[in-house]
């Protein structure tokens, strides 16, 4: 799927998170889009919970928050609220929900297990809690013969944006120039290189140094391998884990991620959901 600014290529596992707990961060999304997922905020009450079938997907799932939508919703009892969002959520995408409360409430808990939905009694208002339970959850609700696919976006910058990239061969010591940053990926980035005929000096596997210079900073990448080399395009593609510091500078990752985030976040605002 193309859109005016980028590409989507594989979409992020995406988890709808209804009434968020507030301790989840800006960083802590960031954080977790490092890992492949991307946490959506809704600020839903039960009669907006319609609006969550057109984002449902084979990469979405759906966390509820009871204690926050009980507390936001206009209601007398308790019960009777839980047993309209428990029998919302398992006609719904019951194998993709969890609902999480910090209620010890019997019969509130036999309700949403007797639809056959996740019920977890825990308190997620501990920020280290919370990103934890998420990762955690990340494998049973996403997991193909109990193997989690690897996702990732590619974020299309280039003619857009014009950042100039230097790249310099760790075996030869030879710098080009004459290139720009094309797309940009949470493992990765693709390079457009001016002159098609300095591809030459390149090939699969070979570990490079990649600065990309931005108005305001040069970013650095010392430790990038070449996985994809195309000679009739003039394109160079980088892999690295962005996790890890001696292959990519922290400021530098969290430029990149950043921009994949905010891109990722604007398409949600605009379309709805990914993909």
């Amino acid at each position: 799927m193309e859109y005016q600014n980028g590409e989507v290529v594989v979409t992020p596992h995406t988890i709808y998170w209804v009434q968020m707990p507030v301790n989840i961060t800006e960083n802590d999304k960031i954080e977790l889009l490092k890992r492949d997922i991307l946490i959506i905020d809704c600020s839903y009450v039960i009669e907006d919970f319609p609006k969550l079938i057109e984002k449902l997907d084979k990469n979405v799932a759906f966390f509820y928050n009871l204690d926050r939508i009980l507390g936001k919703s206009k209601i007398d009892n308790e019960i009777v609220m839980s047993s309209k969002i428990a029998k919302f959520i398992s006609k719904f995408a019951p194998e993709k929900s969890i609902i999480h409360t910090s209620l010890l409430n019997e019969t509130i808990r036999d309700l949403f297990r007797s639809e056959g939905l996740i019920y977890l009694e825990k308190n997620l208002n501990d920020k280290v809690g919370a990103v934890n339970i998420v990762l955690e959850l990340i494998k049973p609700i996403f997991s193909e013969e109990n193997t989690v696919r690897r996702a990732f976006l590619r974020v299309n910058l280039y003619p857009a944006i014009k950042y100039k990239v230097e790249i310099v061969s760790n075996a030869s010591g030879v710098p080009i120039t004459h290139c720009y940053l094309k797309d940009i990926s949470l493992n990765g980035i693709g390079v457009l290189l001016l002159d098609k005929k300095e591809i030459m000096y390149f090939s699969l596997k070979e570990s490079v140094q990649v600065k990309i210079y931005t108005p305001t900073s040069i970013l650095k990448i010392p430790g990038a391998f070449i996985t994809r080399r195309d000679e009739d395009k003039g394109e160079l593609g980088f892999n690295y884990n962005i996790n890890d510091r001696g292959m990519i500078k922290e400021e530098t990752a969290a430029f990149l991620t950043k921009i994949v985030y905010k891109w990722t976040q604007d398409i949600i605002n605009q379309h709805g959901r990914l993909g």
